[in-house]
């Protein structure tokens, strides 16, 4: 096939051998020439079938003859010709640029309507393998030049109304689809016009993906490679002067050159979606003990899928995307979102693995930068435009970008929401990325519960809440799925949480995954970019992560044992309530006190962001999920004394949010949070609001106004550049706009008449003292056990005792007397 081309001018530019892109073009491969054709612009000239173009200053056409003759050329002579077919590659590398020649030639004026082709004068091959050309509505190969000057033939109506390959052996009538359908092979539809497409030379900048715009015009080459490596073809310029590289995305891994983690991989196979088999389905796993399986275990069963044995009772469907009606959709938005942040691509991905990606980890730093080095049309639109989306909140931190006009964020939000919802019947790993990092970018108008049971269902088609330790998998992807499985895991719960909904991860059924360890962190401090200014360290995103995981596991259990429809339901008694919230307090208060000493919000360090926030904040979360199932569940018939010890607890825990929250530093506020975050920052007014509502009396009810106002205080001056507070602020006055009393203006001289509320509403700081409110008793005291332990590096939480520590079973057996 490499001999059926030719050069054209003395461009080195390359045609890859796969499908173009637009309607109207095709890439032969029985020839190796590249076609367009336009009907309605083609001459009546009986045996000949136009392809002609135009240089710069040379107007030219030359026709392409039936049967196996050379083409003749209008104004050149027959001699010339001659010469020119006995030596076809010398005539090239000699010819002079239209730009250099002193005259042009006298030639056939250019057809009214046709683009002129940039310098270079197309001359065929003397190899006379060329197939017939046959001037028929039929099966014509009409040999017509783009406007970008290359040779191409447009493919049959039927493989262009499915923008699939057109392939047609040599000496066929039809092509090879038609023929296996048994349908006509008919080339009849008009082709609509294209955007024009201006060749552009000039050295790649930065960003590998994105040229010049002010490069000089080079002439263009047709040669041959293969579908299974990247192949750069004619840059795209569209009117806005943005040039991207029009790189086509590799079709097999398996056959990359060279050195690559890719070429083993079972769920990053593009353009191929795997799917776990469930042991109930048609295809039984015994079927494959005796099948001939190649050295990765998979076997063919037709041409669009194939089989993969990973384990020896683990079975995945691998099937074919690339003649998907979507996949010409896809190349096309990938190159919207390169657009958008060209020629800036590069620097916001390493933005992104600087910042977000240590504390959430969920995708592989050196494939990613692999697969971009290529192109970034190995990136599914969704996942590449939420990269940037994240990356987009530090652009003032790289230096090169602060001075440069910053991307639209809101077509990129588009981008990702519209073409995530296009791949759900194509699981991957990288889908699953997308959802996930789609969810981190604080869309308040996308529904965090919708996208999150889409990205479960990837996950379930994935396999991903599977043991793959012992799968015949690359050892790196293995520690991805189980990255991305924790992460999926995290997600769900704390998703369940802030919307109020049933988990859809059932942990005692249908999850196997391992416990997360250092192993399964690919990057290491030595080798990452953590010693940058405004970096992430490597070694505390690790950690944080794993710690991330275990506090949702206690989440779990707090969904699970309080917040189901049949716990509701069932768990009415408060005495019950509290037996059950003992052990989980105690868990709480352990994984708080165990947390290693990086992860305190006191360790930060010059120069650097600390995403130690976001993790603090959802421990208080949890604990104000747990103490707000306690309060609702409280009635007048229980004993004062009883109730005076759980609202104290409650107490305890919202002072020391609030506090949490007053006392961020820049560190913290700049810093990746995780997407709950907002919702959490509004959980503790809420909660607030909650004991303001079920207060005692007018001294308890001032007090706990007077701390929620404060807080709704803390939230507005501290939401300016920090999104997830400003949502967060939105959220809580909605949710209190209806409760009377919160939204009156404060009045001036708010005296309490107990000295205690006084001392706490005008010295927060002070929060080692034990209320006695209600009488002043110090019985309630013999329920709990004060404690000075530095929990969270500066004080217990800020609590004046943990709940964790009240006799439950002394206080039960009161309330039953």
């Amino acid at each position: 096939m490499k001999k059926d081309l030719f050069e054209i001018g003395n461009s080195p530019n390359k045609s890859p051998d796969v499908p173009a892109l637009d309607d109207s073009t095709f890439y032969g491969r029985e020839s190796g020439i590249m076609y367009k054709t336009d009907s309605g612009r083609r001459p009546s000239i009986p045996g000949y079938f136009n392809a002609s173009g135009s240089g710069p200053n040379s107007p030219l056409t030359f026709y392409m003859p039936q049967g196996n003759q050379h083409p003749m050329t209008p104004g050149i002579s027959h001699s010339l010709q001659q010469q020119q077919q006995q030596q076809p590659m010398l005539h090239t590398q000699s010819i002079q640029h239209p730009q250099q020649m002193q005259a042009p030639l006298q030639t056939t004026p250019p057809i009214p309507g046709q683009q002129p082709m940039p310098g270079g004068y197309p001359f065929p091959p003397s190899d006379t393998s060329a197939p017939n050309m046959v001037s028929s509505s039929t099966n014509p190969r009409s040999l017509v030049t783009t406007a970008s000057g290359k040779v191409r033939s447009r493919p049959c109506d039927a493989c262009r109304k499915c923008k699939a390959r057109c392939q047609t052996e040599p000496n066929a009538t039809q092509c090879n689809k038609c023929a296996s359908r048994g349908i006509p092979c008919t080339f009849l539809e008009n082709v609509r016009p294209k955007r024009r497409r201006i060749e552009s030379g000039s050295p790649e900048n930065t960003n590998n993906n994105v040229t010049s715009q002010n490069s000089a015009p080079v002439s263009s080459a047709n040669n041959s490679t293969s579908n299974n490596t990247p192949t750069e073809t004619d840059k795209q310029q569209p009117e806005d002067g943005i040039t991207l590289k029009d790189t086509l995305p590799v079709s097999d891994y398996s056959s990359l050159p060279g050195k690559s983690l890719l070429k083993k991989t079972l769920s990053l196979q593009y353009p191929k979606s795997s799917f776990y088999v469930g042991h109930t389905s048609v295809h039984d796993i015994r079927f494959f003990d005796t099948a001939t399986l190649d050295n990765i275990g998979q076997c063919v069963l037709n041409k669009d899928t194939a089989m993969r044995r990973v384990a020896p009772d683990v079975l995945f469907t691998i099937r074919n995307d690339f003649a998907d009606d979507l996949h010409s959709e896809f190349i096309a938005n990938s190159d919207q979102v390169e657009r958008i942040v060209a020629p800036h691509g590069l620097a916001l991905i390493d933005l992104y693995f600087r910042i977000v990606h240590p504390a959430f980890p969920i995708l592989h730093k050196r494939i990613f930068m692999e697969k971009y080095a290529r192109t970034h049309r190995e990136f599914s639109p969704p996942l590449l435009a939420a990269v940037y989306i994240l990356a987009l909140k530090w652009w003032n931190y790289e230096p090169q970008l602060a001075s440069q006009p910053k991307p639209d964020v809101e077509k990129l939000r588009r981008i990702a929401l519209n073409s995530f919802s296009d791949l759900y019947e194509q699981p991957k790993l990288s889908v699953v990325q997308a959802g996930l990092l789609i969810l981190q970018c604080s869309m308040e108008r996308a529904r965090s519960w919708i996208l999150i049971s889409h990205v479960i269902s990837l996950a379930e088609e994935l396999g991903l809440g599977m043991d793959c330790q012992t799968w015949r998998l690359p050892r790196w992807e293995r520690a991805l799925r189980r990255r991305l499985a924790w992460a999926v895991y995290i997600q769900d719960k704390w998703v369940a949480l802030i919307e109020g909904r049933p988990s859809h991860i059932d942990e005692s059924r249908q999850w196997l995954v391992r416990k997360i360890s250092a192993e399964d962190f690919p990057d290491r401090p030595q080798t990452d970019d953590s010693d940058i200014e405004g970096s992430l360290d490597t070694e505390n995103g690790r950690l944080l992560f794993m710690e991330m995981v275990r506090l949702s596991e206690i989440v779990s259990e707090i969904l699970d044992t309080f917040f189901t429809m049949v716990a509701k339901r069932n768990l009415t008694d408060t005495a019950a309530i509290l037996t059950k919230a003992k052990p989980i307090q105690i868990k709480l208060r352990d994984w708080h006190r165990g947390l290693p000493e990086c992860l305190r919000m006191s360790n930060t360090k010059p120069r650097r962001l600390n995403s130690n926030g976001y993790l603090h904040l959802a421990y208080f979360a949890a604990e104000i999920t747990l103490h707000r199932r306690i309060i609702r569940s409280l009635s007048d018939s229980l004993p004062d004394q009883i109730v005076s010890v759980c609202r104290e607890a409650a107490k305890a825990r919202l002072l020391a949010a609030i506090e949490l929250v007053d006392t961020l530093k820049h560190e913290h506020i700049q810093a990746f949070w995780h997407s709950s975050a907002a919702t959490n920052f509004a959980l503790i007014g809420s909660f607030a609001a909650l004991l303001y509502v079920t207060s005692r009396d007018d001294t308890e009810r001032s007090f706990y106004r007077e701390q929620l106002l404060n807080y709704r205080w803390i939230l507005r001056v501290g939401c300016k550049g920090f999104d997830e507070m400003g949502l967060a602020l939105d959220k809580l006055e909605e949710a209190i706009s209806q409760v009377p009393g919160l939204n009156d203006p404060p009045k001036e001289d708010v005296s309490y008449g107990d000295e205690e509320y006084s001392d706490e509403v005008g010295e927060n700081d002070n929060m080692n003292e034990t209320s006695t409110e209600n009488g002043g008793d110090r019985d309630q005291a013999s329920h709990m056990s004060e404690t000075n332990d530095n929990v969270d590096g500066e004080r217990d939480g800020g609590s004046p005792f943990d709940p964790a520590d009240i006799d439950l079973e002394k206080l039960v057996s009161e309330m039953n007397q």
